[in-house]
């Protein structure tokens, strides 16, 4: 994906988040963050569209106390992650560990094979802030499928 197409689709998610916040959007409506990084696709995420449900965002902010500026972040986030885990509960999905955090907490974003209309989706599940020892006991569990180099 270019980043002309990148930068349509980030700006197009912005104002849907705009209207989410203004009750706008119906309750399926399913944000669309963009393609997978090729990170994501080499650990086994599907070319679709990383999408993300309505009420996604409403768990992130009411149960995971992001904020709206956190969310609106997200399509950045998962085009340059800091590592990808395999998830110790689902194997259809995969866990990006972000640059972003919150309250000195790496925020991290499950992202799930799964099926919509009849059609597989890369589900955007969750993000949420983890703590750093959790984080390292997946390394020591070596859940860890990709890591950024250091610059």
């Amino acid at each position: 994906m270019d980043n002309q197409d990148f930068q349509k689709i980030v700006e197009e998610y912005q104002r849907s988040l705009e209207s989410y916040q203004k009750g706008e959007l119906n309750r399926n409506y399913l944000f669309n963050l963009g393609k997978p990084c090729q990170e994501l696709l080499d650990s086994g995420v599907s070319e679709s569209d990383i999408l993300m449900f309505q009420r996604t965002v409403g768990k992130m902010l009411k149960k995971h106390d992001l904020s709206l500026e956190q969310i609106a972040q997200l399509p950045e986030l998962l085009q340059n992650p800091l590592a990808i885990f395999l998830s110790q509960t689902n194997d259809f999905t995969k866990i990006v560990l972000t640059e972003s955090e919150q309250a000195e907490k790496p925020i991290v974003v499950a992202v799930a094979k799964s099926e919509h209309n009849q059609q597989e989706i890369n589900e955007l599940k969750s993000a949420y802030p983890k703590e750093k020892w959790i984080v390292a006991e997946w390394i020591e569990k070596k859940l860890q499928i990709w890591k950024k180099e250091k610059e």
